[in-house]
């Protein structure tokens, strides 16, 4: 599988499981960039709300 992690982000069960579920539905709609879009932004989305998660627990 060629899914992409940041460095700060750990590729949890729910992280790769969305991944595989991206790229499920990358191979359905024959396109690569619809892909790399969808993982982008549930990247992005992750690391938003991690951040959050870690100033407000503190």
């Amino acid at each position: 599988m060629l899914c992409y992690y940041p460095g700060n982000v750990p590729a949890s069960h729910h992280y790769r499981r969305k991944c595989l579920t991206d790229h499920i539905l990358g191979r359905h709609w024959g396109n690569i960039s619809a892909i790399a879009l969808v993982t982008t932004k549930s990247e992005l989305h992750y690391q938003i709300t991690h951040f959050s998660q870690q100033t407000t627990g503190q």
